[in-house]
């Protein structure tokens, strides 16, 4: 594989870290960020759930359906994540720019909205 970017040596060392390692440490050493951040997601669900149900029982409805909301759009997030960087692989960078442009409009409409 030929690298067509001016890479550091940290990067170079994380590229061949990355494609040359045993695939046990590369799958520890990517989701294990990814794990730390879903965790910490839930915890703080759990918490909103919690100080809501002091207030009303609608209070927690309303958690129950805001946490749904925003597991779609992390969802979301993370699947146009994964489409951007697929893209970015194979084509050129104004694909890439645009997926991006469009994925931040879709963001803030929702976050006008809500």
């Amino acid at each position: 594989m030929e690298i067509k970017a001016n890479l550091n040596s940290r990067d170079k060392k994380y590229l061949d870290a990355s494609l040359n390692a045993p695939m046990w440490k590369v799958v520890l050493t990517i989701g294990t960020p990814l794990a730390l951040y879903q965790g910490l997601a839930i915890f703080f669900t759990i918490l909103d759930t919690m100080m809501a149900s002091h207030i009303s029982e609608q209070s927690v409805s309303a958690v129950a359906y805001l946490s749904q909301v925003r597991l779609i759009l992390s969802s979301v997030g993370g699947g146009l994540a994964v489409g951007v960087g697929i893209v970015m692989m194979v084509s050129n960078i104004s694909v890439v720019v645009m997926a991006a442009a469009v994925s931040f409009a879709v963001i803030r409409k929702f976050k006008r909205r809500y």
